[in-house]
């Protein structure tokens, strides 16, 4: 009988449909709107006959089993089968994706590299699961990808007005802001975030009637505070994130973390910023909360899961309030 095997020579075959076996491929259905669902980075997928007639997302969960797991790899050539998926550095991964997008390859070095989440959604108690979250982030790298935030800042300073609007305001100012709310004039379609300072804060609430609930200025969002024109800047070029539920403990995160032709390591600490704003919807369990990371750049169909770790430690009091003396 002929038995045919898959085989890896080395860490750096980059077949996709090899790299991606004892995975379970499921398929989910995206429920968001159009607008949103151009907003989400778009996934190259391998084809294979199984899919059929399907046209649901491609979502990868892992499924090793214990024996497998604990096997170690001692030869540069292995079964794939036989063994666990391995963990690439960032900064490998990154740089293979940079060697697919060269001219005399795809052609895609302007192109985004794109970042996959698997969340671990279950809570303290066992029969209790996270909702499903969204939110933005603030690189600390910017890169242009056609999307703005529009912010509305309300404060009495002239020096403060200033500020925000050099920062990217849309409005910026007091009395005739408040007042265009009053009348209507300001719908909640027509801006993303409104802060305010602490000064005029009390005035903003007493509009709350007229401002959904949602885009209230409040200090847990921290979008109420004296630095007006930083957190106006932060706000106007943050990236929307949003968490899907696959099942009732798990869920895929996706978004861009930058261009291709960013230097690697401007790559890298994006997405450690993008790790640390994730791990603040789970704060009892932070070092466990990302299950999986995957980073792809279409069209590539090649993915490549990494070792994140180094962004998964839980600080300790002590470092927290160091670096909030930094700050």
């Amino acid at each position: 009988m002929n038995i045919t095997r898959t085989l890896v020579i080395g860490r750096i075959n980059l077949s996709s449909a090899k790299y991606l076996t004892n995975y379970n491929r499921v398929n989910y259905y995206s429920k968001n709107t159009k607008t949103q669902r151009k907003k989400q980075p778009h996934e190259a997928k391998v084809q294979a006959k199984w899919l059929g007639k399907n046209r649901g997302q491609l979502i990868v969960e892992e499924n090793t089993d214990k024996h497998i797991a604990e096997r170690q790899i001692v030869d540069p050539v292995w079964l794939m089968d036989e063994y666990k998926i391995q963990d690439f550095k960032i900064e490998d991964a990154i740089e293979f994706h940079k060697e697919f997008a060269r001219p005399e390859m795809l052609n895609n070095i302007d192109g985004f590299l794109n970042v996959r989440f698997l969340l671990d959604m279950r809570a303290k108690k066992k029969l209790k699961f996270m909702d499903s979250f969204k939110s933005t982030v603030y690189y600390p790298h910017f890169f242009a990808d056609g999307y703005k935030k529009e912010v509305i800042a309300i404060c009495k300073n002239d020096a403060e007005i200033e500020a925000a609007r050099n920062a990217g305001a849309l409005l910026a100012g007091y009395s005739e802001i408040l007042q265009k709310f009053e009348k209507g004039e300001i719908s909640d379609q027509s801006f993303d975030f409104l802060v305010c300072t602490p000064e005029t804060f009390p005035d903003v609430m007493l509009l709350k009637k007229k401002i959904n609930k949602d885009k209230l200025p409040s200090i847990k969002t921290n979008t109420v505070t004296e630095n007006i024109g930083q957190i106006v800047e932060r706000f106007h070029l943050s990236k929307d994130y949003e968490a899907s539920k696959t099942s009732d403990s798990q869920a895929i995160l996706k978004t861009r973390i930058g261009p291709l032709n960013f230097e690697t390591n401007k790559l890298v600490e994006n997405l450690g910023a993008l790790i640390e704003k994730v791990k603040t919807h789970k704060k009892n369990a932070e070092d466990t909360f990302i299950t999986s990371c995957v980073l792809f750049a279409p069209p590539s169909t090649e993915k490549f899961r990494v070792d994140i770790s180094r962004f998964m430690e839980v600080k300790n009091e002590e470092e927290e309030y160091k670096e909030s003396l930094e700050q």
